[in-house]
């Protein structure tokens, strides 16, 4: 089974946060995301996360 590199945090009724881990600053060292907030059904939301690259 894939590892997960992102999130889905809820952020109010039917709405979703789909946060996708991109890699690492080379100067800063600091995490980067990819960030998306959608109005739809979780499960929809896991659908795009996953299309949009690691979820």
């Amino acid at each position: 089974m894939a590892r997960k590199v992102g999130q889905i945090i809820a952020r109010g009724d039917r709405r979703w946060l789909i946060r996708v881990y991109v890699g690492r600053d080379h100067e800063t060292t600091e995490r980067r995301y990819h960030n998306r907030t959608i109005q739809s059904s979780m499960r929809d939301a896991h659908r795009r996360g996953r299309r949009q690259g690691g979820y």
